[in-house]
């Protein structure tokens, strides 16, 4: 089979899945009529097979999704017809457009292959979708691929090295041991930083604080102290990203 002829079975296949999803989302034609929305409604059925986009880095990004959604190179009927099955209510079909759409906006090729990944987990244990999956989901719209490799590092610093010392799952991410662990792997302090953040305000971290009080029992009243420390525990939307990001073969 040609390249052509795999484009157009791709399309009609990924075709016969959004009529699926556009019955149970009431989808009308001509309400709005601008261009950005007509993109976004055509990127649905499948990127690169609209209106001849030259768009190069969307169609990557859709390649990297079938690469997770399918161990093929095209979705087959088998699999098309196991998501059709799969969406049977308005929330299913909510996730999954919403989730293609992710795909077209997504910031990096690691986040698309996790997500179409994810979407295959979903479709095969018929399981219903989860808070921490929607999470999950998010956050890997939002996430380059330097975030991905970053959060790695991070779930694999706070679980070794905390390894037995707490119920929870955290740690802190701070000081000389961080720093040295950050240089070791080739990474970048600044880097991680700015990803800590972005998994903090994703819900993959929680930040607290842990007040450590010193108090001289001879003056109480004078010498008392109190240091803050501040750590980062991972959430259970974490826990199931890292298992992602590991069985996709993206982990430090």
């Amino acid at each position: 089979m040609d390249e052509h002829s795999l484009l157009d079975k791709a399309k009609d296949v990924w075709d016969k899945a959004t009529e699926h999803i556009s019955h149970y989302l009431d989808l009308k034609k001509g309400i709005i009529e601008n261009e950005v929305v007509e993109v976004l409604g055509d990127a649905v059925k499948i990127v690169g097979f609209v209106r001849n986009t030259t768009s190069l880095i969307m169609q990557k990004r859709f390649e990297s999704f079938l690469k997770g959604f399918t161990t093929g190179s095209i979705p087959t009927e088998d699999q098309i017809e196991k998501l059709i099955d799969y969406i049977d209510d308005e929330m299913k079909a909510e996730f999954i457009a919403d989730t293609f759409s992710k795909i077209m906006l997504a910031r990096s090729s690691q986040a698309c292959l996790i997500m179409g990944t994810m979407l295959n987990d979903l479709m095969e244990s018929k399981h219903q979708i989860s808070h921490e999956k929607l999470i999950c989901i998010q956050a890997l719209s939002q996430f380059f691929d330097d975030d991905i490799k970053n959060f790695s590092f991070i779930y694999r610093y706070i679980s070794d090295r905390y390894k037995g010392k707490s119920k929870r799952r955290s740690g802190q991410l701070s000081g000389k041991a961080f720093n040295n662990s950050i240089a070791e792997k080739g990474l970048i302090k600044e880097s991680i930083q700015m990803t800590i953040e972005k998994a903090v305000t994703c819900q993959l971290l929680l930040k607290y604080n842990e007040v450590d009080l010193s108090i001289d029992e001879d003056s109480p009243s004078i010498s008392s102290t109190a240091d803050v420390e501040e750590y980062f525990q991972i959430t259970s939307p974490g826990e199931s990203l890292n298992w992602q990001i590991i069985k996709c073969g993206s982990y430090v």
